[in-house]
Order: C-alpha cells, then structure tokens, then sequence
C-alpha cells in the first residue's frame, strides 16, 4: 500500500476500483480519484529526481 500523498491517479484508481468491487458499494471511483488528488495539493508533480522535476 502507498501513502494517499504518494499515489498516482492510476494507482488510486485502481486500489478505489478493488474496493468497490470487494464491498460492493456504489461506483464513485472518478469522484473518490479526483479528491485523492485534489487532497494531494500538487505535493506529487510527477518528478521522482531532482533532474525530472520543472524549475
């Protein structure tokens, strides 16, 4: 499991879709995604080294 702060779009999508699935509760995945990234606040831009991140 990662850290909320840590996953991407993809990666929440996908553990959000497994509980669904598991629980089988209404299918809210975009909206749940959306929050998980909103929640981020841009603490995750893509970059993992000093190189690949914008200046």
């Amino acid at each position: 499991m990662i850290l909320g702060t840590l996953q991407t779009e993809a990666y929440a999508t996908v553990i959000l879709r497994q509980v669904v699935e598991f629980l089988g509760v209404p299918d809210d995945v975009p909206a749940g995604v959306a929050k998980r990234m909103e929640r981020q606040g841009g603490s995750f831009n893509g970059c993992w080294t000093r190189s690949s991140c914008p200046r």
